[in-house]
């Protein structure tokens, strides 16, 4: 297909030997607003890159790939550019068109491309510049980074509010099939980052015939270029007070390189979730025209340093082949990003930079983690050290860390699970360390943890969020169910609801106990806990623990201990059973978390005892008995 612009290094320029006070030519800027997925886009751009074409000494292109009414991978490479240019011009809908800054208007879509016509451009071409605008542009030796010149020369007086704007823009991309829903297969001036950023160089306000002013850029070469040959520059100057372009310059694609092009189209052994060393093997495709014999294969955790190999052999074109990276580990649990590239093919460039990566995420769950456990998540780290989150929606609205309310109100600090902002149906993970119980001479292990939770309604959704806890000792492969609970029973304020986000009072807590003791014997044991929103409210957890003893577990000693009445005037009996000798801790806490009544007994089997609280206000009340081995919570409430 026949390229829109001609290989210029400058346009913009006067003649040589014009008087410096002469006036410039004009060299026009057509901007446009479009988008890959966009009907009317698709109708009106031909008529318009035609127009284009045909003007080529007279105006230049320049396309902005929005993110409405569709998918367009060309927005997704560089949206930070393109939404300031959109509030800009309060651009509404596509296509759009501005002519030197100024909306087209006329024909039947007034401001879309189709409203530009030969006569508007011949009459906008008569209108003399005050500038002439130079850009030329060089490229390093392997052409990852490029250097654009941008020398001013004002030929009139002019002042304004004046800012010089520099493009990198692809010049022509070409699909295969049509990226978007439109049918386009072929796109034209691409815009593909602005320097420094989209808000462009701000520039003297008032300027004399003869001033000049020189900008230059050195910045690598966007790795989202379909082709680095089509790589072009455009900049021009525009008074952002009235939005007038009042002249434009350009350096037209010029790269002359073999066609040399790799691709990573898939990559395989990259699990979801591993306790292992992964080995993976990537599929090496040659897209280009030649046959390559050498690439750099290039793999990265994270920001860890980057590791190479290096591949030889023989790849004709559209041949492919399988190489397997050598096997790596990340040093911490939790979610990793691994990125693979494929570079330098036959020691020359890749001309198609955007198709030599792939980049996959997996969940290390080696690491282990001594007895006990204890989390309150009081420091700021989150997850902590080798715990795990696995967001499976990526959205970002799963297990957090908030500082909004802490177990019982002891602290402020707990894990978050944004039922609230949740969609229906979504599910998030947040895995413990492993742990070894292979060699504990215990016989009872157990997992408890304080946990707080409001339905936002008792019926349909927004009734029925659920957690579930489970264990699994062959690295997530297998899973055995400890602990469910959903909707009511999920609830530590049975009967309630609350349309609005859930913060916990102290007394709206509730301590969970589970029995580990089954997985006693093994050498590696993962717990999770699963989180299903029903687009509930939100649940909170906090003080997990993890022990094994050779005593009683929290359901033992809450069976063992009696309290009552519930709800007293005062006095409270409290009735012990217990199978051993054992040390207690009896403390009563109000809403606010403080203790106010506390008693110690030592050395108890069986025994009753009368606790006194007549001294206390009218309210509710936690009770939290504590052995050497185990603690439980019992509600009362004082009303006289």
């Amino acid at each position: 297909m026949k390229k829109l612009y001609p290989i210029l290094l400058t346009c913009g320029l006067i003649l040589a030997g014009m008087a410096v006070n002469a006036q410039s030519q004009r060299f026009i800027l057509a901007e446009e607003f479009t988008q890959a997925s966009c009907g009317p886009c698709a109708s009106q751009n031909p008529g318009f890159n035609a127009l284009l074409n045909a003007n080529s000494t007279k105006i230049i292109g320049l396309k902005y790939q929005v993110w409405w009414p569709g998918y367009d991978p060309m927005y997704d490479h560089n949206p930070t550019d393109v939404s300031p240019r959109v509030s800009y011009y309060g651009v509404s809908g596509v296509p759009s068109g501005r002519m030197d800054g100024a909306t087209i208007t006329g024909g039947s879509y007034s401001g879309a491309p189709n409203g530009l016509n030969q006569a508007k451009i011949n009459a906008q071409y008569a209108v003399a510049s005050p500038f002439d605008i130079a850009v030329t542009k060089t490229f390093s030796p392997d052409y990852s980074q490029i250097t654009i010149d941008v020398d001013i020369t004002c030929t009139q007086a002019v002042s304004g509010n004046l800012v010089a704007q520099t493009v990198i823009m692809e010049q022509q991309i070409n699909f295969l099939t049509a990226p978007g829903s439109n049918g386009e297969k072929v796109f034209y001036g691409v815009m593909k980052k602005m320097l420094p950023n989209a808000t462009g160089t701000s520039l003297p306000s008032s300027w004399t015939a003869g001033m000049t002013q020189s900008l230059s850029f050195t910045v690598d070469v966007p790795s989202y270029f379909y082709d680095i040959r089509e790589l072009a520059v455009v900049s021009f100057i525009q008074n952002n007070s009235t939005k007038a372009v009042l002249q434009t310059g350009f350096s037209a694609a010029s790269l002359i390189l073999p066609d040399l092009d790799l691709s990573i189209p898939i990559v395989n052994g990259i699990p979801n979730s591993t306790c292992d060393p992964i080995s993976a093997d990537i599929l090496i495709k040659n897209e280009g025209s030649t046959t390559v014999t050498s690439a750099d294969i290039i793999y990265q955790i994270d920001n860890d340093p980057a590791q190479s190999a290096q591949w030889t052999g023989s790849l004709s074109p559209g041949a492919s082949v399988s190489y397997t990276v050598p096997s790596f580990s990340p040093t911490t649990n939790g979610n990793h990003d691994i990125k693979f590239t494929v570079a330098n093919p036959n020691n020359g460039v890749d001309i198609s930079p955007i198709n030599n990566n792939l980049e996959r995420n997996f969940l290390s769950l080696a690491n282990f983690t001594t007895l006990p456990v204890a989390e309150g998540f009081v420091s700021t780290t989150y997850p902590p050290t080798d715990w795990s989150v696995n967001d499976l929606n990526k959205d970002g609205f799963g297990w957090k860390r908030t500082t909004a309310a802490g177990g019982f109100g002891t602290s402020s600090e707990s894990s978050i699970m944004q039922f609230f902002n949740s969609a229906n149906g979504r599910v998030d993970e947040l895995f413990l360390p492993q742990i070894d119980l292979s060699s504990i001479a215990g016989n009872i292990a157990t997992l408890s943890f304080d946990m707080a939770h409001i339905q936002k309604a008792l019926t349909a959704l927004g009734a029925n969020d659920r957690l579930d806890i489970s264990a699994s000792t062959d690295c997530g492969a297998s899973w055995t169910q400890v602990f469910q609970k959903v909707g009511a029973d999920l609830s530590t304020n049975p009967g309630s609801v609350s349309a609005t986000a859930y913060v916990p009072a102290a007394n709206e807590w509730r301590n969970e106990s589970v029995d580990l003791s089954q997985f006693l014997g093994s050498n590696e044991v993962l717990i999770k806990f699963y989180a299903r929103s029903n687009n509930g409210n939100n649940l909170y957890i906090d003080n997990i623990n993890i022990d094994v003893t050779t005593g009683i577990n929290e359901n033992a000693l809450s069976s063992a201990i009696k309290l009552y009445p519930s709800l007293t005037s005062g006095m409270v009996n409290m009735d012990i059973n217990l199978e051993k000798n054992t040390d207690l801790n009896i403390s009563v806490y109000n809403l606010a978390g403080q203790v106010v009544y506390s008693l110690d007994q030592k050395n108890v089997t069986s025994k009753h005892i009368d606790l006194d609280l007549s001294n206390l206000a009218n309210g509710q009340y936690n009770v939290r008995i504590v052995s050497n081995e185990a603690a439980i919570v019992k509600p009362i409430s004082v009303v006289r």
